[in-house]
Order: structure tokens, then C-alpha cells, then sequence
């Protein structure tokens, strides 16, 4: 009877340790093509720019689109459930590198920060648009 009670603890200590390397592994597979809608908070404001992801295995490219920065080409990675992508504009005729990081959520959103070639930074939430 001993034997069967730790057995089972066993067991379930086993199931929950191998949860967050499941989760990982489901969240890997998330495909993030498609249009999303990023909520930007920085020092200097707030922005709603659009970012339409193609993704291709671990590879991100596609377009980011603001009032601030205009249109711009971008290119990304994703490892597990994290994402990561950049692009070059001039702002006020000053090249600088944006660099988005974040995390995939179990919701489906991505939540991060973002540096703006070190003029400043902030935080952004990111929503998938409805095709």
C-alpha cells in the first residue's frame, strides 16, 4: 500500500515538472503570421503601430508600420515562446535600431519591451487582428 501512495506522488511530481517544457514546446509551434496591432507605452508617449508578421520556422521578416517611424522592413526570430525582431529608420534625419522583445502569452497576445536605438524605451502589449 506504502509503495502504491509514493508511486503516485512520484508520478504526479513527474507530470508537473515536465509542464512548464510542454508549454514551451506548444508555444514554439504557435504560427504568428498575420496582422497584429501593437499597444506601445514609451517616455515619450503612446503609439499604435501595425505589424504584419510572415513566419518561416524560427524566422520572422515583414512590415512595421507607425506615424513615428513610417513604413519599415523587419526582420525577427522566435525561440520557444519568445519573439524578437528590429528594423532601421531616421528620425529626425538620425538613423537608429527599434528593437521589439517579448513573450508569447498563453492567451495568444505578446507582451515586451522595446528600445528605441537608445533614445529612449518602453513597453508594449500586442493583439492579432481578425482576418
Amino acid at each position: 500500500m506504502k509503495k502504491s501512495i509514493r508511486m503516485r506522488w512520484l508520478m504526479a511530481l513527474v507530470g508537473i515538472s515536465l509542464l512548464p517544457v510542454m508549454s514551451s514546446a506548444q508555444a514554439s509551434k504557435t504560427d504568428l503570421t498575420g496582422k497584429w496591432t501593437f499597444s506601445v507605452t514609451t517616455d515619450n508617449g503612446t503609439g499604435t503601430p501595425t505589424v504584419s508578421l510572415a513566419q518561416k520556422g524560427d524566422s520572422l521578416s515583414g512590415n512595421y508600420s507607425s506615424q513615428v517611424f513610417g513604413e519599415q522592413a523587419i526582420k525577427g526570430a522566435v525561440t520557444g515562446n519568445r519573439i524578437a525582431f528590429m528594423f532601421t529608420a531616421s528620425l529626425e534625419g538620425q538613423s537608429l535600431i527599434v528593437r521589439y522583445t517579448g513573450t508569447i502569452e498563453a492567451d495568444g497576445t505578446i507582451q515586451g519591451g522595446v528600445d528605441l536605438g537608445g533614445l529612449g524605451s518602453g513597453t508594449f502589449t500586442a493583439t492579432r487582428q481578425k482576418p
